[in-house]
């Protein structure tokens, strides 16, 4: 058994971060912000947890690339046979957190996951260097792996072709957020956290106790 780990989080909490003393109306811009402000501080400021769960509830977990984020939400990959996927087909809401030790802080976004059309997923297709795309061609992402040097093969040969075609269960989806939280971690324990809920007549937000 692990003991017990009471340490202070570590990391630079001394960034300025004045949203949460007068938050913006529009939680996205200010994510956008976050993100772009992350560059060269976090190694990887788009990688996240994107949290699903299955008909009965079952929750699974895994770590992708935001690909793109806009007022419109946050957009990532993944084949329709994946976990993510089949989750995503008859429980279509999700959580995306991302988390940068590096200046200790999060963000939280839920909502609705909305599938892209083939026009926006061929563009993100083809956004992927060509191995990535060699092995989304190759790969049925999810199913059980019998010979994984004949996947590996496979990959190779599929590099070869002068172009690389995107599967047609290789989809984008779009995380369209109703709920944004912001947070910025202290040792104290004293968090600061800004919550944005969606309403009828837009974005409402406030500060929660850490």
């Amino acid at each position: 058994m692990l003991p017990a780990d009471d340490h202070a989080l570590t990391g630079d909490e001394s960034l300025v971060l004045p949203a949460f003393d007068a938050p913006p109306s529009d939680p996205m811009t200010l994510l956008v912000t976050w993100l772009r402000d992350a560059q060269g501080r976090v190694a990887e400021p788009r990688a996240a947890t994107l949290a699903t769960a299955d008909a009965q509830g079952r929750p699974s977990s895994r770590v992708v690339k935001v690909k793109q984020v806009s007022p419109a939400g946050l957009v990532f990959t993944t084949r329709e046979s994946s976990r993510k996927g089949r989750d995503l087909a008859v429980n279509p809401h999700a959580a995306i957190t991302f988390h940068w030790r590096e200046t200790v802080q999060q963000v939280n976004v839920t909502g609705q996951v909305v599938l892209l059309d083939d026009d926006a997923s061929d563009a993100l297709f083809e956004s992927r260097g060509r191995e990535a795309r060699a092995t989304a061609v190759v790969s049925v992402q999810g199913a059980v792996l019998e010979d994984e040097q004949a996947l590996a093969a496979r990959a190779e040969a599929a590099l070869r072709r002068p172009h690389l075609i995107r599967p047609a269960t290789w989809h984008g989806y779009c995380l369209v957020p109703e709920r944004v939280e912001f947070w910025q971690g202290r040792a104290s324990r004293l968090h600061r956290r800004l919550e944005y809920v969606c309403g009828e007549d837009g974005w409402i937000s406030r500060r929660l106790q850490p």
